[in-house]
């Protein structure tokens, strides 16, 4: 079994674009066709506090933070 996820994991990861987009829907039919039960260990939780000058700041879905437009108002 450590073989094959070893063997998925190395594909996923040389996958890109659409591939890899493809690989995942696959995965979730395979889970949602199947008796699986799905729990999730741990969620990620990202809780900014700005100030109401901080203007352009943009965080993403998946957490990522970009900074290149941030400004501060007067």
């Amino acid at each position: 079994m450590l073989r094959i996820l070893a063997s998925a994991a190395i594909v996923l990861l040389s996958a890109t674009g659409v591939a890899r987009s493809q690989i995942y829907a696959d995965a979730l039919q395979i889970l949602q066709s199947q008796d699986t039960a799905i729990i999730p260990l741990f969620y990620a939780r990202k809780d900014f506090s700005l100030k109401p000058r901080v203007k352009s700041f943009v965080h993403t879905p998946i957490g990522d933070v970009y900074l290149r437009n941030v400004s501060l108002s007067p």
